[in-house]
């Protein structure tokens, strides 16, 4: 007995499926492309050799100087700041006890500090005061991270994360933890 013919014959199942591999891909590729606003991407775009070894001599000392400028949320400033110490001293794992501060008084070095501007682009933030900029919508976050000896760059990462629910929120400290390690290890420039 001859089996029936089946109901799509094998050319027309062969036409379809390019249109469905086209549309797994576009499935897929968005899933990528949403997953991307939870991952920090960060870029360093300069560093001197060795920009460890001023980073440990000024830990060593005692509290690096942090200058937090510009908002990732609508809080106050002093949450903010608090918020970026809390995640640069969890990413500064090469000195057993890092300590950090905003308070210039309490600092080991002036000169020596490290500039954090929240959505806002500054093209020499060692220069001056950068002003940083307002909360993004969706929670986005923008940063450059700059490590300073007076007014000049020892290491600068810019850096961004796609959303972000708050300042607890992980993906802001991942951003910051990434920023910080690509700062501070030598070899990460491009």
């Amino acid at each position: 007995m001859k089996k029936p013919a089946h109901p799509h014959p094998r050319n027309a199942r062969s036409a379809w499926t390019p249109c469905r591999r086209f549309f797994a891909l576009c499935l897929v590729a968005g899933v990528f492309v949403a997953g991307c606003d939870d991952v920090p991407i960060t870029t360093v775009s300069y560093q001197v050799e060795d920009v460890q070894t001023f980073a440990t001599g000024v830990l060593g000392q005692g509290p690096m100087l942090v200058v937090v400028r510009g908002h990732a949320h609508d809080v106050p400033a002093a949450d903010t700041e608090a918020a970026v110490l809390n995640a640069l001293t969890g990413a500064t794992q090469w000195i057993a006890e890092p300590r950090f501060t905003t308070h210039s008084e309490e600092s080991a070095s002036l000169s020596m500090r490290l500039v954090v501007v929240l959505n806002d682009r500054p093209p020499e933030p060692c220069l001056g005061d950068p002003s940083g900029g307002p909360p993004q919508p969706g929670g986005r976050v923008e940063l450059t991270m700059t490590f300073c000896s007076g007014e000049t760059v020892l290491s600068k990462v810019r850096g961004r994360i796609g959303r972000t629910d708050g300042l607890d929120d992980p993906r802001f400290a991942r951003l910051i933890r990434q920023a910080t390690v690509d700062l501070f290890v030598s070899g990460h420039a491009s």
